[in-house]
Formats: C-alpha cells, structure tokens, sequence
C-alpha cells in the first residue's frame, strides 16, 4: 500500500497534479460499500428516511466532506494582481514571466470574477504551477485575489485544471479545481468553490484520491480512488472506489457507488 510523505499542498472545481510521494489522503472517510461483485458498479439508491446518523442530520451509509487540508487558501488581503481595468480579457491577469494556460471570467450582480490557471519552467526538470481566483475592485480600481495556490518550486503539482459547473444542482455557478501531484501516487487533489457570488468564497469540498480520477456532472461530482485492503502493491490495488459528491442541505455528502476494476477517465 502506498505511504505519502512530504507536503502537498478550487462552486469553482480545481484540479491539480502535485509533486509528492505516493500515499491515500481524503477529508471525508467513505464508508465500505456493500458492493463486492467486483467490477460491476451498483446503483445509487434513495437513502433511507429512518437510518439517520442525529449529528449530521445525514444518512449513516454517507460521509460528510468538508473543505480542511484545502490546496486553496486565501493570501493576507488585500494582494493586488492587476491594475488592468474589468473590461480586461483574463488571460492580461497573469503574472509577468507566467504563461496563462487556462483562464475564464464570469460575471455577477455586484462584481467580476476570474480563474486562472499559469505556469512557467521551474528551477527542476517540471513546471512550477499557480491557479487563483480574482475579482475586480470597484473602490480600488484593480483586480484582488480572494484564493490562490502556488507551486512555485515546481516539485508538489504536475498539472493544474478547472471545470466549471452546477455540482450543486441548483443552477448556481461553481467551480472544481484538480491538481495531480508528483510521485507514483498519481494522487488526485481537487478543491470545491461553490460560492463565487459571495464575496469571500470558500473551499467547501477538498478530496485526496490515491490513482484518483473525477468527472464534474449535474448535481455531482463522481471520482474514483484507489484501495489496498491487503497492503497490495502500488501498482496494483485490488479496486477502486467510486464515490458521488453531493451537496445534500445543509452538507456535501460523499455516497459509495461500488468497487469497480479500474477508474473511468474523468476531467482530472
């Protein structure tokens, strides 16, 4: 079974490839399924309106997720990116020296907001990698960054994707960032920001997923992580855990779908 060391560190989804040692890590323990056909998936049943667990007013067969070990955070505020006007395209925002490889703007009632994901030649043999979330500044006539992850030694993140969409269900814009770390892991890393019109947004979902693979859908996210239950090599686990992450009132719960043989390519 892998062991992770060393340190690793975007409703917005952010992915991102870090440079690590291989390892499982995850804000929420997904309970065993009672699946054990192998590589058949079972099928997502209503839950039960009985087996509650009382204190988090969710179903016992599902895990609360949350939002703690974050690769996002907020820097000390106020930290200017631009001065560049609101009308500017995102891709003006980067940082000199820094190429833009994905970038979007949205509009809101009260402001506007951009992710951006850059890059440049690290000191080592991989890229250094940043993704952050701005906004534009009425009062202060530039463009402020409300969250933000840097890898700026290029040994943590291989690669750095956003998605966007209504995980919620509620037609409300979000966004997921996915980041794939460094080391024979190939653990997946991805941030939930469910709360862009606000204006300070948030983590609220943050999952860690051995040989981890995520698809953003309506309503959810679904991953897949890999499992050693008998300390199997690397390599090979013996299945992988597909998981639903939904936001369920007043919490994002994780539901176990099933073992399946091996993970569908997602969108990390």
């Amino acid at each position: 079974m892998p062991n992770r060391t060393g340190t690793c560190l975007g409703v917005v989804v952010t992915l991102a490839l870090t440079a690590c040692s291989a390892g499982n890590r995850s804000s929420a323990q997904i309970l065993p399924s009672t699946s054990t056909s192998g590589s058949s998936l079972t099928t997502l049943a209503a839950p039960s309106t009985t087996s509650t667990a009382t204190t988090l007013g969710v179903p016992t067969n599902l895990a609360v997720a949350t939002g703690q070990g974050a690769l996002l955070a907020a820097p000390p505020p106020p930290v200017t990116q631009s001065p560049a006007g609101p009308q500017a395209g995102c891709r003006q925002l980067g940082d000199p020296g820094w190429a833009v490889s994905s970038c979007n703007k949205m509009s809101f009632p009260d402001a506007s907001r951009v992710w951006l994901v850059e890059h440049r030649p690290g000191p080592a043999t991989t890229d250094a990698w940043r993704v952050l979330l701005l906004h534009f500044s009425l009062g202060k006539g530039v463009w402020l960054v409300d969250l933000w992850y840097k890898d700026d030694q290029g040994d943590t993140v291989l690669d750095i994707k956003v998605v966007s969409g209504d995980v919620t269900g509620t037609k409300a814009p979000a966004l997921v960032v996915g980041y794939r770390l460094l080391g024979s892991g190939s653990i997946l890393d991805y941030d939930v920001i469910a709360t862009l019109d606000s204006a300070t947004p948030s983590v609220a979902v943050h999952r860690a997923l051995s040989h981890g693979q995520a698809t953003v859908g309506s309503g959810q996210i679904i991953d897949y992580e890999a499992r050693y239950p008998n300390g199997e090599p690397n390599c090979c686990p013996a299945y992988f855990q597909k998981s639903s992450v939904h936001y369920r009132a007043p919490n994002w719960v994780v539901t176990p779908l099933g073992h399946v043989a091996a993970a569908s390519t997602g969108d990390f």
